[in-house]
C-alpha cells in the first residue's frame, strides 16, 4: 500500500485526503507531492518509534532544541564562500498548536537565505497513537530582498532625515503583519502552508496519541533506574545499554539521544572518555576532540566530544558518570554542534542525581 492510500484510510493515526491538483512526485514509505498553485512543495511521513513530550513546560526546551538544529541546516546548506549566518531571521517560530482538537507541534525557519534564493521549511509533528506523524513544507524564492528593500523604503519614508544603517535593524521584515501586502513571498506562502495543513486540509486525528511517560525509567536490563532529561521517550534496552530519543523539530533527521550504561570500570573519568569514543566509533564518526571539562555537581567526571563525517554530518557527544559500586553509570546526550554543552550538562547531571540500583526482578531478597 502506498503512504498517501495508507494516510487516507488512517493507517499512520490520522487521515487525510491530499487535493486531486497536487502533482505525486513520490509515494513509497513517505510521501512528496507538489501544491503546484502555491509552489509548495509538501512531504508526509510517518515514524512508528518515536514520541513527542507536548507537556508546557516542555516548550521552551522544544524551542531551544529546533532553534539549534534549523541552525545547523541554515549553516550546512549555505554557499560556502558567504560570510557565516549571525542567526537572525533563521528561527522563525516553534509553538504548541491543536490539530483535530489534539495536541501538536508547529514549527518553521529558514533553510537558505542568499542572493537568488530564500528557502522556508515548515513543520508540523502531530503525535498519534501510531507514532509521530509529521507534514513538512517548502517555499522558495528566487528572488530575494524585495520585500526587506520595500518595508525599509516604507520605514524611511515615515522617519525623515533617518539613517537606512540606523533604521534597517529596527526593521522586523519577517513580522507577519507583513503577509498581506506580500502574498506571494516564500515566508507568506509558507505560513498560509501552515494553517492550511493545520485548520484547512482536513487532516484528522483518528488515533489519540497515549500520555507521554515521563518521570523515572526502570531500567531492568541494566539494573538501574533514573529519570530521563526532559523529552526523552525509551527506544530500546539491553544488557549493555539503553537508548532514549527526543525529536528537535523532524522525524527524519535532527533527533537527541540520551545512552545509558553499567561499566565494570571504577576509573569513572576513563570510562567516561571510553563510551564517548565508543559512540563516535559506532556512528562511523571521526572525533575531532574529545575533552574533559569540570564535572556538574551530581556528577563525578564529564567528557564533551565533537566528530564529523563530511562537512554536513557534525554531531556533539556529551557524557557524565557516576560512579556505581565498583564500576562506573554512564549517561550521554548525542547532539548537534549548536546545542548548548551547559545545557546538556545540566540535563545529564539531573538524570544522574537520580540513578539508583534496581533490584532485578526475579530476587526476592
Amino acid at each position: 500500500m502506498s503512504f498517501l492510500e495508507a494516510l487516507r484510510r488512517g493507517a499512520y493515526g490520522v487521515t487525510l485526503q491530499v487535493p486531486e491538483s497536487f502533482e505525486v512526485l513520490s509515494d513509497d514509505e513517505s510521501a512528496n507531492v507538489l501544491d503546484r498553485e502555491n509552489a509548495t512543495v509538501w512531504y508526509f511521513f510517518s515514524a512508528p518509534s518515536l514520541e513527542l513530550d507536548l507537556s508546557p513546560d516542555r516548550l521552551a526546551g522544544q524551542q531551544r532544541d529546533a532553534k539549534s538544529y534549523a541552525q545547523q541546516l541554515f549553516d550546512d546548506t549555505r554557499t560556502k564562500d558567504l560570510p557565516p549566518s549571525n542567526g537572525r531571521g533563521v528561527f522563525l517560530g516553534c509553538e504548541q498548536v491543536r490539530v483535530d482538537g489534539q495536541p501538536a507541534l508547529s514549527v518553521l525557519h529558514r533553510m537558505s537565505y542568499e542572493p537568488g534564493r530564500e528557502i522556508l521549511m515548515g513543520h508540523l509533528l502531530v503525535p498519534t497513537g501510531e507514532g509521530l506523524f509529521e507534514a513538512r513544507w517548502l517555499t522558495r524564492d528566487n528572488l530575494t530582498g524585495m520585500r526587506e528593500t520595500l518595508l525599509l523604503d516604507k520605514a524611511l519614508a515615515a522617519n525623515p532625515g533617518a539613517k537606512v544603517e540606523e533604521l534597517g535593524p529596527t526593521v522586523d521584515y519577517d513580522d507577519p503583519k507583513h503577509d498581506e501586502a506580500f502574498p506571494k513571498h516564500a515566508l507568506s506562502r509558507a505560513r498560509a502552508a501552515e494553517r492550511w495543513i493545520r485548520e484547512d486540509a482536513g487532516l484528522r486525528v483518528t488515533a489519540p496519541a497515549r500520555p507521554f511517560a515521563a518521570g523515572e525509567a526502570v531500567l531492568a536490563d541494566l539494573g538501574c533506574a533514573l529519570v530521563p532529561p526532559p523529552g526523552f521517550a525509551r527506544q530500546a534496552a539491553n544488557k549493555r545499554f539503553a537508548l532514549f530519543s527526543r525529536v528537535s523539530l523532524a522525524v527524519t533527521d535532527g533527533l537527541h539521544y540520551f545512552s545509558v550504561q553499567r561499566r565494570r570500570d571504577g576509573n569513572v573519568a576513563q570510562a567516561v572518555e571510553d563510551r564517548t569514543r565508543d559512540l563516535i566509533r559506532a556512528d562511523k564518526m571521526l572525533a575531532t576532540s574529545v575533552a574533559t571539562i569540570p564535572a556538574p555537581s551530581g556528577a563525578d567526571a564529564c567528557v564533551v566530544g565533537e566528530a564529523e563525517r563530511g562537512e554536513s554530518s557534525t554531531a556533539r557527544y556529551v557524557t557524565v558518570g557516576v560512579r556505581d559500586g565498583s564500576g562506573s553509570a554512564v549517561m550521554t546526550i548525542i547532539c548537534t554542534r549548536h546545542d548548548p554543552v551547559d545545557d546538556m550538562v545540566a540535563e545529564l547531571a539531573a538524570s544522574a542525581r537520580t540513578f539508583r540500583v534496581a533490584k532485578p526482578w526475579w530476587k526476592i531478597w
